[in-house]
């Protein structure tokens, strides 16, 4: 039983104090919510996955954003839109997004069938628009691990955990039923607005966008071709695991975002793709248009935006 610890500024942390959390939500009304009592199934699960070294921590609350890519230079003809999850555990976030969070909820069930893991597998590649990192904040201590893809591989970096330098404003507004303030800064090339809520004192936020004295209901770049917005939050109940993704090649940040940009580029990515390195090709085929197909080489989707790439991050 466990309590989120208060914080400072850009200090992130749970400290394991009490045997309630408190939180203040919804029209200022304080709700106690207390950890449900694991019985002897999960307790055997969560024994296996410590041993695997697959569990990284118990959960402790789960942060649900829209997440919305606005493109008006293409003319925004497809609507780009997405669902994210925010798993916050003692003293370590998960951001993903929330089709890539089934799809390893699935395969971390022991004993789960491959039938299961393909449906999972083919639901999270069919989403064109899908936010394709997965992001773990404040791991290993002060840093964060960033896991994503330029096809055909999975590759992973780390960088500084709190890299922006905040200026607090003035306004505020209601998120999601919480009192934010906002908070301004840069960080890859773009401004970015960031709204917070000390109601709930975690210095974690969607994406990278993290380091306030409470979390962020809501962030958008300047241009406003990125915003995430939170849409629930509520108690976690799966624990966070590491990414299913033994073969991640380790590479350094600058090198990866460069890379990023450019194979995003082109208009038909399988032409830059060495032939050598195909190991498999994969169609999956939606189950509404069987003409509305998604290619996965080497188990990494290639999704081509309808409104083309926009760059979350410029450097």
């Amino acid at each position: 039983m466990r309590r989120i610890a208060m914080i400072v500024a850009a200090v992130i942390s749970f400290t394991a104090v009490a045997q309630d959390v408190t939180v203040v939500g919804v029209g200022s009304v304080g709700t106690t919510i207390t950890m449900k009592k694991k019985d002897g199934l999960n307790d055997s699960i969560r024994e296996f996955d410590r041993k695997t070294k697959m569990l990284i921590s118990e959960p402790e609350y789960e942060c649900m954003y829209s997440y919305v890519i606005n493109n008006p230079a293409k003319g925004d003809t497809v609507k780009e839109f997405t669902t994210c999850i925010l798993q916050i555990g003692e003293g370590v976030g998960r951001f993903s997004d929330y089709t890539t969070f089934g799809c390893d909820s699935v395969r971390n069930i022991i004993g789960v069938d491959d039938y299961d893991i393909r449906a999972a597998d083919r639901r999270d590649w069919q989403n064109l628009y899908a936010y394709d990192e997965i992001i773990y904040q404040n791991m290993p201590a002060g840093k964060m691990t960033v896991y994503s893809s330029i096809v055909p591989n999975y590759y992973v970096y780390e960088e500084d955990a709190h890299s922006i330098e905040w200026e607090i404003g003035e306004e505020t507004d209601t998120i999601c039923g919480y009192e934010c303030m906002v908070a301004e800064g840069n960080y890859g090339g773009r401004t970015w607005r960031a709204w917070f809520t000390t109601e709930i004192p975690v210095a974690m936020g969607p994406w990278k966008i993290s380091g306030l004295p409470g979390l962020v209901m809501k962030a958008a770049d300047k241009d406003n071709l990125h915003v995430f917005e939170a849409i629930s939050f509520r108690r976690g109940e799966v624990p966070i695991y590491r990414p299913n993704w033994p073969d991640a090649v380790k590479i350094d940040r600058n090198k990866f975002i460069n890379n990023k940009k450019e194979f995003e580029s082109y208009d038909d990515p399988m032409k830059h793709i060495p032939v050598e390195s195909i190991k498999s090709v994969t169609v999956a085929k939606s189950a509404s248009d069987a003409k509305d197909a998604t290619l996965v080489v080497n188990g990494v989707p290639i999704r081509k935006k309808g409104n083309g790439y926009v760059a979350r991050e410029l450097e």
